[in-house]
């Protein structure tokens, strides 16, 4: 299923994706191809990661898509897990202390 890629060029062979447009519906038959690049098919997508975002980019010479994973702000969700894990931790660290691993042994 053919699709064009519009977006951002930040270096001659790397286009930011930012609209995808679905070739094979008639709404689409009039666009304009060289205002982007087009591909057979979309890639697939890196699973999510904890506090990471994956850019999609594409190479507009070759059609090749690759993602760039970047960190960001946690979500709300993530925060609350982060914290939990944290609380966990720390729990975890106080009841070695009590049973007698403590800092000196």
């Amino acid at each position: 299923m053919s699709k064009l890629l519009i977006g951002e060029l930040v270096a001659p062979n790397k286009l930011r994706v930012q609209t995808i447009y679905n070739l094979e519906v008639a709404e689409n038959a009039e666009l304009d191809l060289s205002q982007g690049v087009v591909v057979a098919d979309e890639p697939e997508f890196p699973a999510p990661e904890f506090g990471k975002a994956h850019i999609w980019y594409v190479n507009p010479e070759t059609g090749e898509s690759f993602f760039e994973t970047v960190d960001r702000p946690l979500t709300e969700e993530e925060q609350r897990t982060q914290t939990d894990l944290d609380n966990k931790e720390a729990i975890a660290n106080l009841y070695e202390l009590m049973l007698g691993g403590g800092i000196d042994g």
